[in-house]
């Protein structure tokens, strides 16, 4: 056997572990260590924070701290009807603990401050760069990598469920409740899942971030809802640059592809970018590109390596991007200049971080810059 099948061995042996796993896990436990890990947990009942439409179907929310946690470490805690509480609908944020106490659900989890992309966009009045765009990509394809690796399918990607941690555009994907198994254990392979009624498809008003082999004959006709993830985030990253569809969803058009892929190369944005989001957003599924290929796409590591560098030398962003300032520019280069650096290193983060795409250095020319290599 080769290292190559030994490999897929192991990663679909993991896959059935991790699919069984998840089959077999309660969603909360009335126990002596529940009673425990609740009593770590000091919870702001006094103070309850607004819940608006209450999307989550939480009775309320709850600022808290725990024990054991730093203080910065912000958590949430949601109190549900044990009736109502669906296990399904828990977010892909951290979730320290599930428990039944005194008649109530909690879920204790990472709180998101900022509320979803969505809503960021809207505050902020303009999309994203092709920068920022980048490093909620970069974010979002890992997430779906691991959720891969577990077997899940999200079947619901979209700007309304990425939810911003922090000004540095640090994002946690949620809305799982259209979530499925995706993998099939008997016959070890995925499970497709039946298309959706063409009634269902979007109408004037609403979004529709779906793949389109999603809609069709439910009962003779299915799609494949991996690579269905891949176009809905490939949609949701369009949206973030955009603001915009890739496509008009309202006609019905043979010729959805060739729209799709003129809408790509219409847009300001690198080659790279245009080529990644062509893959992402092909109609062809069997052409997609998979979360590993897109790992190794340079769209997907090139340019946010500098702001990663940046974060790891400061814990901060090379900007505010919260504020739709015109001279991001110039505050970049400035916040370089102040680092306790190197001058070979102020000038690698220079050229990395520009705004100005042309003048920045691509993985071949950082390859000969001396801070690269000297020590």
């Amino acid at each position: 056997m080769t290292f190559d099948e030994k490999k897929v061995q192991f990663i679909a042996a993991l896959l059935k572990s991790n699919v069984r796993k998840l089959k077999e896990m309660d969603a909360t436990e009335s126990s002596e260590e529940g009673k425990k890990a609740f009593s770590m947990y000091s919870i702001g009942e006094k103070k309850p924070l607004e819940s608006g439409a209450k999307p989550h179907s939480a009775k309320a929310l709850y600022l808290c701290t725990h024990k054991s946690f730093p203080p910065d470490v912000q958590v949430i805690a949601k109190l549900y009807d044990p009736k109502t509480y669906d296990p399904k609908s828990s977010l892909f944020l951290k979730t320290w603990d599930v428990i039944h106490h005194d008649g109530s659900i909690y879920v204790f989890q990472e709180l998101a401050p900022y509320g979803s992309m969505a809503e960021h966009l809207k505050k902020k009045g303009s999309q994203l760069s092709e920068e920022e765009c980048q490093l909620v990509a970069c974010q979002l394809r890992t997430g779906m990598d691991f959720l891969g690796d577990m077997g899940v399918s999200h079947r619901a990607i979209c700007p309304r469920h990425l939810l911003l941690l922090h000004k540095d555009l640090r994002v946690k994907l949620t809305g799982f409740r259209s979530a499925v198994i995706y993998y099939n254990e008997k016959k070890d392979d995925i499970a497709f899942q039946p298309c959706l009624s063409v009634k269902k498809k979007c109408k004037e008003g609403t979004e529709d971030y779906n793949a389109p082999e999603m809609y069709g004959n439910s009962k003779k006709e299915q799609f494949d809802p991996v690579q269905a993830d891949i176009w809905s985030a490939g949609a949701t990253l369009f949206n973030l640059l955009t603001g915009k569809f890739p496509y008009d969803c309202l006609k019905n058009s043979p010729k959805v592809e060739n729209e799709i892929q003129s809408n790509i190369r219409s847009l300001k944005l690198s080659d790279n970018g245009k080529s990644a989001l062509g893959y992402m957003l092909t109609t062809e599924s069997t052409k997609r590109f998979s979360t590993e290929r897109l790992k190794d796409h340079p769209w997907f590591h090139e340019k946010s390596a500098g702001a990663t560098l940046f974060n790891l030398l400061t814990g901060k962003f090379p900007y505010d991007c919260l504020k739709n300032s015109p001279k991001v520019e110039n505050e970049i280069q400035s916040n370089i200049r102040s680092l306790k650096l190197s001058d070979n290193g102020k000038s690698a983060l220079g050229y990395m971080l520009t705004t100005e795409s042309t003048k920045r250095f691509s993985t071949e020319r950082l390859k000969d810059h001396p801070w690269f290599h000297e020590k």
